[in-house]
């Protein structure tokens, strides 16, 4: 679930139905709805997180299809990025998604136990972790948030939490 940028909407990721339910916040009247099984622009394999960036825009976690799309806050698909693989940039297992202050945008991937940390034009600016137990390693690598310079990200089955730093300001 996610809270739009404006408090009144909340948009939840149906991932059974392949889409994306907007409900009021206020009423909990259902508004409309987005998405449908697939693999082309606006169609899901099993949505799973979801995040709006600073621009308002929402971020999509689509599961499956290994990939993020974006729409507006209306629900219209605007881009993507990402796809299946083993390089650099690209996911097997994502799990979860942040966007922070400045669009960074921060997925986990549950099959390469790190997370990677995208700018807000798509590019990979780095990843963090890798199979293991010790700090800064990861044993099924899930769920991911972010405020100011700290990235708070879960082991899964290793049971744990462990939090990052920035060591040098995000915009340099």
């Amino acid at each position: 679930v996610a809270v739009s940028p404006d408090g009144e909407n909340l948009f939840i990721a149906d991932s059974k139905a392949h889409r994306i339910v907007i409900f009021n916040r206020e009423s909990g009247e259902r508004i409309s709805s987005f998405g449908k099984r697939g693999e082309g622009d606006g169609e899901f394999g099993w949505p799973t997180s979801l995040a709006f960036g600073p621009e308002g825009n929402l971020f999509v976690l689509d599961q499956i299809n290994c990939r993020v799309q974006v729409f507006d806050s209306e629900g219209r698909y605007l881009d993507q990025f990402g796809n299946r693989g083993k390089g650099f940039g690209q996911f097997d297992r994502p799990k979860d998604i942040a966007v922070d202050e400045v669009g960074f945008i921060y997925i986990t991937d549950n099959a390469y136990n790190n997370f990677q940390i995208f700018d807000a034009d798509f590019s990979l600016l780095t990843f963090v972790g890798s199979g293991g137990r010790s700090p800064g390693r990861f044993f099924g690598a899930s769920g991911i948030d972010v405020r100011g310079d700290e990235i708070v990200a879960v082991d899964q089955l290793g049971a744990r939490v462990q939090v990052f730093r920035f060591i040098v300001p995000k915009d340099e």
